[in-house]
């Protein structure tokens, strides 16, 4: 099987959208939504975009942006000489 890149753009709207991440429409264009999934705090709207891949982009950088990936280094110590 080929992983194409479609395949990657839909697999990563699917995780987006499990997150809370909408992508809206209007006659101005396209933009995100997100909401925590269990509905506690804030809704975030993103800038409006003329493609809704764009819009999907922002908000696929808004979570990244958003995300805190614990670093342990009892599991990943830095190499030595460092």
């Amino acid at each position: 099987m080929i992983y194409t890149a479609a395949d990657f753009t839909d697999d990563t709207i699917a995780a987006l959208t499990s997150k809370g991440y909408t992508v809206c429409e209007c006659d101005d264009g396209f933009w995100f939504t997100w909401a925590r999934p269990d509905g506690r705090g804030d809704v975030e709207v993103g800038e409006t975009y003329s493609s809704v891949h764009s819009a999907w982009f922002d908000a696929l950088s808004h979570w990244l942006s958003n995300t805190k990936i614990e670093f342990d280094p009892s599991t990943n110590p830095a190499p030595k000489g460092t």
